[in-house]
This record gives structure tokens, sequence and C-alpha cells, in this order.
């Protein structure tokens, strides 16, 4: 009997009901073996033999979830898992595995503690790092980050209700006291939340023409400052796919603080053939973006996960968009959050791109101050690398 197999037949048979299997420890020249067996009233039957490393590294875990001591919790874990269409038996040995490992006290009280904790991060758009987030439930004595955390983070339901279920939300749905909604990533309490990773796609508009739109608006033969608002508003609208928002977008670039911005950003246009880096009119045409993105999939709020620092640290940063109706609100919100919220025309053309980066608060990565500027200085790097695949005469838009 292979390896495989024995913990594959454990983990089906012997775990689920807490049956008990004893071992004995033989030495056959220099290889020490671990016979297993289980036992059947008074009797004990041979399971079978493994190689002594296979048992401590793989078959001791199953071996202690299927433990007296683990009976309660488990039944507790499988009915939060139930609830999220996800309970089978490979998430529920992982949630137990990573819990147990990390030292957790799950009960009724911490979920509720993890629901309140979510939702006033909502609320107050917080940017927070996930194994403070949870330590802020269960104390700083868990081990957040433990060996089975990537496994955990990365679980999903048995099957995706609607649309394919992402990284996280099967790990937030645990630990926040949430379930996965008919439509959207995750409900918690009354709130219907968007969960957007690392370069995750915005509005899936028909494929965007950010070049072509710019060649149009370099070219454009503008009398007054308000025609050139008026051309750099259709542009926005070009570049984001949607012409909805063109009156607010020119209403948000005649305030006083970024007009300026606009009219440089368009002598540098006429002059470079491009836009600057992190130009203005891509940040903008991005915020129209999500105002799309929020009122077609209809959700509360947003988490934006950075999961690139490095070492399973994962950056959050938590939008509230319930109380936002119109571009010049969303932008206010977006630009005074604890992240750099940057966003880019996929590469694809269809769609933006998302992604937060925590470089706003220099104490939140436990990482080296030296270490945590490489990756960001990295971040930055690849984030202004330009898809020229389809653009013929040059690149006009940087990717910010």
């Amino acid at each position: 009997m292979s390896n495989r197999e024995l913990s594959k037949l454990y983990k089906e048979h012997v775990v689920p009901v807490g049956r008990f299997v004893q071992s004995r420890h033989i030495v056959r020249g220099y290889n020490e073996s671990v016979s297993l067996y289980r036992k059947t009233g008074d009797d004990y039957e041979l399971v079978g033999d493994i190689d002594d490393e296979f048992y401590n590294d793989t078959l001791k875990k199953y071996i202690k979830l299927g433990s007296a001591d683990s009976v309660e919790s488990r039944k507790l874990i499988q009915s939060v898992l139930k609830k999220n269409n996800g309970s089978s038996l490979e998430n529920l040995n992982t949630f137990q595995s990573y819990i147990e490992e990390g030292g957790f006290l799950i009960d009724e009280d911490t979920l509720k503690a993890g629901e309140e904790l979510l939702l006033q991060c909502i609320e107050n758009n917080e940017g927070i790092m996930l194994d403070n987030f949870i330590e802020q439930i269960y104390g700083d004595a868990v081990n957040v980050n433990n060996k089975y955390f990537s496994e955990a983070w990365s679980t999903s339901p048995s099957a995706a209700v609607m649309g394919r279920a992402g990284s996280g939300e099967l790990f937030l749905a645990f630990f926040c006291n949430g379930n996965k909604p008919q439509k959207g990533d995750l409900r918690v309490g009354s709130e219907d939340i968007e969960l957007k990773g690392y370069n995750g796609r915005l509005y899936k508009s028909n494929k965007l023409k950010p070049v072509e739109a710019l060649e149009e608006l370099a070219s454009g033969d503008f009398k007054s400052d308000d025609e050139l608002l008026s051309g750099v508003a259709d542009a926005i609208g070009k570049i984001a796919g949607t012409d909805e928002y063109n009156s607010e977008v020119k209403s948000l670039l005649e305030s006083e603080d970024l007009k300026s911005e606009v009219v440089e950003n368009y002598v540098f246009l006429k002059r470079k053939g491009k836009l600057p880096s992190l130009s203005i009119i891509v940040r903008v045409a991005g915020t129209v973006q999500l105002l799309a993105y929020k009122k077609a999939q209809k959700f509360d709020s947003m988490i934006a996960f950075n999961n690139k620092l490095g070492s399973n640290n994962i950056w959050m940063q938590f939008i509230n968009f319930k109380d936002l109706s119109n571009i010049s609100e969303v932008w206010t919100r977006i630009n005074n959050l604890p992240s750099s919220i940057r966003t880019a025309v996929r590469t694809d053309g269809f769609g933006f791109s998302l992604q937060a980066n925590p470089e706003k608060n220099s104490n939140i990565v436990r990482k080296s101050a030296q270490d945590v500027e490489t990756e960001l200085k990295k971040q930055r790097i690849s984030a202004r690398k330009v898809d020229t695949k389809d653009v013929g005469v040059g690149s006009l838009l940087d990717a910010q």
C-alpha cells in the first residue's frame, strides 16, 4: 500500500468519525517504520506500514484532527464552512489544521467579533495587514502566518454560486461570520463586499482604445480652457469605456487643484506624444471605471488585496462605496485612503486593473524598511511597463 493511498484512506475513513489509530515502531535495518492499526471492538486490525518520515510529516496531522480534543472544534468549523458551501473534507481538514496550528480559539464570540471588526474597517476605510486584522480578534499570541496559511487562504467553496470564487473569499467568510451570496464575493451582515486581488479587473467594458482617444486629444484645436477640459473629459470617457460620466468628469477637472495638472498633462502629451507617468487623465479614467463597476455589480464596499509583499504578508484596503454616487465623491474617497490606489488599462484592453499599495504608511509591514522599499520600487517599475503590442505609433499611454 502506497503512502498516498494510506493517507487518503485515513482521511476518508478514520478522521471524519474520530477513531483512534494505534501505532508501533519497527526498526528494519537503518530505517524506522510505523505500523498503523484500527481498533474494531476489542481487536486491532493492521492498516499498513509506512516510513517514519511520512508518519511525522503527514499522518500525525490527521491523527490529531480525529482526536477527542478536536471534535467540538471540528463541528463548529464544519458548520461555518457549510453555510458557505465550503465544507468539503479537504477544506475541513485544511481549516482545522490551520486553526490548531495557529492557536485560535474559535467560538461564536470570536466569529461575531470578526464580523464587527470587518464592518468597522469598512466604515472607516481602513488599511491593515491581514495578520494584524486577525490578531485584533484573537490576540497577538496566535500564529496567523503558520505553515497552513497559504492553503487556508486559497480554499474556495465546492462550487461557486455565480462566477469563480477567488482566494480569500472563504477565508474571510469564515473568520468574519460571513457567507457567500448568490451574486458577488462576500456578504457580512447586510454588507455586500467585492474582493479585488492585486491587478484585479474592474469594469469589463468593450475593448478599450486609449491610444486612439489620446491621439484624438493631442490633435485637438482647443480655443479655451473650457474647450480643453471638455475634450479631456471626452477622452477620459473613451479611455474608461463609458461616456455616462463625462459631465461629472468635466466638473471634477474644473476644480482648482486638478485643472492646472490637466493642462500640464495635455502640454506633455502634445510635446512628447504620450502621457506622463501617473497621469491625472488616466487616474480619473480609473475612477470612472470604479464607479461604473460599482453600479454594475451593485456592491456596497470593496476590499483590495496586495499579496506581493512577501512572507505571506497581505495588505487589505477597505473602501466604503455605499455613500458614493458620483465621480467627485469616488475621487475624493480614493485619494484619501491609507493606500495608494493605482489603476491601469489592462494589457488585453478589456477594462482596467487595480492595485492597492501600502505606501502611505511606513509601519504596516513587519519587514525591514529596506526590504519594504525594495519591494515597492519593484512594484513601481512593474506598474510603469507599457504593453505596446497593439500600438502602431508608439505608446501614448503609460500604465499607472
